[in-house]
């Protein structure tokens, strides 16, 4: 049955997630984004996981080293941060690695992507570079058995004239995202909880529920 709401914990929702899947989620902001990601970041780790995170907006790294976020075992959390000129060499290391395996791998954001890879290239470009690195992590994901996941930021982009005109909000990257995602996922919150809303799921049935989940 589609649709309803359960209030789980984290690793109740990574259990949703099939392995190897690519998993896209879109947030509203950056401190629910973070929230999220820690906790399954969390979970996996508790379980004698090993988690690779690369974080290009380093927006999770600043909540780490602040002590407003944690993880449990972060010796197997592996943090890489990219910057605007090493970018695409951290990356091809990255894919290139098949020493290192992980159960978890994050990429934190597209957002933040498009802005680092912006300096000094068309931007028309920056959308068909973007689809080829997605590409390429979910084939490494799919070969070693792990779990992807993808996030964006709500940004403002102009409505074509044809359907109106105007300014709206989406997350970046949202074409290629639909199309080779496994499972798609919204996120909001309040001050108390993250809801977690499936937008698309292998199984059919769990389309359209709504997780629960404590945002500290």
């Amino acid at each position: 049955m589609e649709g309803g709401s359960l209030k789980i914990r984290s690793e109740g929702l990574l259990n949703f997630l099939p392995r190897p899947s690519l998993t896209w989620i879109s947030a509203p902001d950056t401190f629910s984004n973070s929230a999220l990601l820690c906790q399954l970041s969390s979970s996996v780790l508790s379980a004698g996981g090993s988690v690779e995170y690369i974080d290009l907006d380093t927006t999770f790294s600043a909540y780490l080293s602040s002590g407003m976020m944690s993880v449990n075992k972060p010796e197997g959390l592996t943090v890489i941060r990219p910057q605007a000129n090493d970018i695409h060499k951290v990356m091809a290391q990255v894919l290139s690695s098949e020493d290192d395996k992980y159960d978890l791998v994050i990429l934190d954001s597209l957002t933040a992507f498009y802005h680092l890879c912006s300096n000094g290239r068309q931007l028309k470009n920056i959308p068909i570079l973007m689809g080829s690195y997605i590409v390429l992590f979910k084939s490494m994901s799919m070969r070693q058995n792990s779990r992807l996941i993808v996030t964006s930021l709500l940004s403002a982009r102009r409505v074509p004239e044809r359907e109106g005109g105007g300014w709206t909000t989406a997350p970046t990257g949202r074409r290629i995202m639909r199309k080779i995602s496994d499972v798609i996922l919204e996120i909001n919150s309040d001050n108390s909880e993250i809801d977690v809303k499936v937008v698309s799921h292998p199984d059919l049935g769990k389309k359209g529920l709504v997780y629960m989940l404590p945002l500290s």
